[in-house]
């Protein structure tokens, strides 16, 4: 068995509109490995003096032999880690006793990183790459944190606006997305609030992102247009004032589901994901493995109604890693990440 090529899945998805994308890291990768992969997060964490090598949380990294913050989050949350880590670690002579602090802390430093390492935006020349590949679509779901989805969404808005016709990828087709993230400016108000009555959203944060945040009773989203001032530099004042945006960074599956349910707007999008679909629908999922720590994410797409699911790999051992798939009753395809231009 080979793998399909990028352009094959989309000549098999054909003419039908029910089509749906769904993001992981990958995608952020493809556009800069250097700032998004958690090795490079870790050391920036450490250059930034965020943690020392000496800490408590930087000895659980070695510990668990990973540089994934979330995989070192899950290890915190189990039952044995006090104990695991006191046989390790001695601060100043005395046993740690509280794993909710470092991972607290963790979960602090994870947005602080993500935040010191972020571009200030994404490059024109591989604006319309991206777009092309994002405006296939009908729908996105993403896993990812970062900024970029965003920019590329108020990009595509702006030249809509200014060129007054559809976009065309390179084979001259218009491109299907049409951007709604489910934020509204209320009237006489400067912030952006999420409606959960929203019918026309497309645009799904399913772990929250940079730019959310949870404000009393309501979820908004900062705008540049708003303060007139960068994302990044709001971004980086609310972090100074001790206002982290919304973020599901939680180790293990459970706990990320129990977050996300828990909240108005990012269980407004997890139902999406589990509603998305129906006959003749596709979902095409890109730059991520599903790990364990992702099984909600897993559960609900093979209990929902997408029919055809796309699954990029690297190679056909990876088959392995979406064993469960299989017996999902879909039809699962498999097809070569890496012939996936995202950028150009």
């Amino acid at each position: 068995m080979t793998l399909l090529t990028y352009e094959e899945v989309k000549n098999k998805i054909g003419d039908d509109k029910n089509r749906a994308l769904l993001l992981g890291n990958g995608f952020s990768m493809s556009y800069d490995e250097k700032r998004f992969s958690f090795a490079n997060l870790l050391d920036s964490a450490i250059k930034e003096d965020l943690f020392g090598k000496n800490s408590p949380a930087y000895k659980t990294f070695e510990y668990v032999k990973s540089v994934d913050f979330e995989e070192v989050i899950k290890f915190l949350e189990s039952p044995t880690a006090i104990e695991i880590i006191n046989s390790i670690i001695v601060e100043n002579g005395k046993q740690f006793k509280n794993k909710d602090a470092i991972i607290k802390k963790l979960k602090k430093i994870l947005v602080d990183v993500i935040t010191i390492n972020h571009p200030e935006g994404i490059m024109n020349q591989k604006s319309h790459h991206a777009f092309c590949f994002i405006g296939y679509y009908k729908k996105i779901y993403t896993l990812n944190y970062d900024l970029l989805l965003y920019w590329l969404c108020l990009k595509l808005l702006n030249l809509n606006a200014l060129e007054k016709y559809h976009l065309f990828d390179d084979n001259n087709q218009i491109l299907l997305l049409k951007v709604n993230d489910g934020f509204f400016k209320e009237p006489y108000n400067l912030d952006t609030y999420f409606c959960n009555n929203e019918t026309k959203q497309t645009i799904f944060y399913l772990h929250g992102g940079l730019h959310i945040y949870n404000k009393q009773n309501n979820i908004i989203k900062i705008t540049h247009s708003k303060e007139q001032q960068k994302l990044s530099d709001q971004i980086r004042q609310n972090i100074k004032q001790d206002n982290y945006p919304l973020f599901v960074s939680e180790g293990s599956s459970d706990n990320k589901k129990n977050k996300i349910t828990n909240n108005n707007y990012l269980n407004h999008c997890y139902k999406n994901l589990a509603n998305g679909g129906g006959e003749n629908s596709h979902l095409v999922i890109f730059g991520t493995k599903l790990k364990t720590n992702d099984n909600h994410i897993k559960d609900i797409i093979l209990k929902g109604k997408f029919e055809n699911i796309y699954i990029g790999i690297k190679n056909i051992d990876e088959k392995e890693l979406f064993a469960d798939f299989e017996d999902s009753g879909k039809n699962i395809i498999y097809y070569d990440y890496q012939t996936v231009k995202v950028w150009g």
